[in-house]
């Protein structure tokens, strides 16, 4: 089924956590890690209980290096 139609359609990612007005109004992004990470507290959870330390996730630290 995939072959026969949808292999030339584009992949949607319909569950992200993507900020929905700054998708519709076409803003541009610094960088994917960027994208990746800002704002999505699921991703900041797992960091935090795998010992990242809080300025790498939503501090300074992670607004100077990405």
């Amino acid at each position: 089924m995939y072959h026969q139609y949808a292999k030339d359609m584009p992949i949607i990612d319909y569950h992200n956590h993507l900020s929905a007005k700054q998708i519709a109004e076409d803003k541009p992004v610094e960088n994917i890690t960027k994208v990746w990470l800002d704002g999505d507290h699921y991703k900041w959870r797992g960091m935090r209980a795998n010992g990242v330390d809080e300025a790498y996730i939503t501090g300074a630290a992670f607004r100077r290096k990405f």
